[in-house]
This record gives C-alpha cells, sequence and structure tokens, in this order.
C-alpha cells in the first residue's frame, strides 16, 4: 500500500511514496528548441546513413544478381541449354526478380526439370535476409516485344 507523505521543497530528494523519490534536476537544463534541433540533427544523421547503407548494399546485390545469373547460364549450357537473354527486376533493394528466356522447344522438353532442381538448391544456397532471387524462364519466340518486358519491370538484361 502507497502511503502519501508531505512534499518538502527544502530538500533535495523528497518521499512522496514508500517507493517513489522525487530528485532534483541536475544542474544542466536544455530548453525545448535545443532537444528538438538535437533530436533533429539525430534523425537526419541517421536518415543519412541509413541512405547510404541501403544505397551499397542494393549496388553489392545488383552486382550478386549478375554473378549469379551467369552462374546460372553456365550451369544450363552444361546441360545442353541455349539461353538467349536474360532480364532482372530490382523490386527493393534485397528482392530480385531475374528472367532468362529459352528456346520455346528447350523450355517446353522433359530435360529442363533436372535443371530445376538445381535451380532451387542453388536460389536456396544463394539467398538470404539481405538477399533473395527468383529465376523464372520464358519462351524465346520471334517478335518478342521487349518493351512488355520493359513495363513489367525489367529494367536490364544481358544478351548472352
Amino acid at each position: 500500500m502507497l502511503t502519501m507523505q508531505t512534499l518538502s521543497s527544502h530538500n533535495q530528494k523528497t518521499h512522496i511514496s514508500s517507493n517513489w523519490v522525487k530528485s532534483s534536476p541536475s544542474k544542466k537544463y536544455f530548453t525545448s528548441d535545443q532537444v528538438i534541433d538535437a533530436y533533429q540533427t539525430g534523425k537526419k544523421e541517421g536518415l543519412d546513413l541509413t541512405d547510404k547503407l541501403i544505397k551499397d548494399k542494393l549496388s553489392t546485390n545488383i552486382e550478386l544478381s549478375g554473378k549469379y545469373t551467369f552462374e546460372i547460364i553456365d550451369k544450363m549450357k552444361e546441360q545442353g541449354l541455349n539461353p538467349t537473354n536474360a532480364y532482372l527486376r530490382i523490386n527493393s533493394w534485397s528482392d530480385f526478380d531475374i528472367l532468362i528466356l529459352l528456346p520455346e522447344e528447350e523450355l517446353l522438353n522433359d530435360s529442363i526439370y533436372s535443371f530445376y532442381s538445381f535451380l532451387a538448391e542453388f536460389q536456396e544456397a544463394k539467398s538470404n535476409e539481405l538477399f533473395e532471387f527468383v529465376v523464372s524462364f520464358l519462351a524465346k519466340k520471334d517478335g518478342l516485344n521487349e518493351g512488355k518486358l520493359y513495363s513489367d519491370g525489367f529494367y536490364f538484361s544481358l544478351d548472352l
């Protein structure tokens, strides 16, 4: 049970209950404007640092997506597949989509299923909380409209 005691302005520490003690403020006082300025300065510096870290990680992840795309394409060629183009869509600084074009007859052939097993393991091994990617395939047909791929967000391409 809390019991209130009389506050005395003569004491530096005043007991207001059996649990709470009122302490006198220290000699350092800050105006509200000083507190607000310090907060805004810290917030700006924190945001600037966050922006720099995100840009650095985005750049690193773009490089990784290119490296992994070439590793996937090399493996495809080892298995007798003939990719013709690759496209990259950046969904966020850590999330990427890679679209690889194959001749339609190769994409429809049952032999591609063995490659899917490799690809699933590869994606799982290379993805982490700071970099994730998904690889998809599209049949390369005459008259492919790259403008439609661009409108779907695949702004970057590799000619193989």
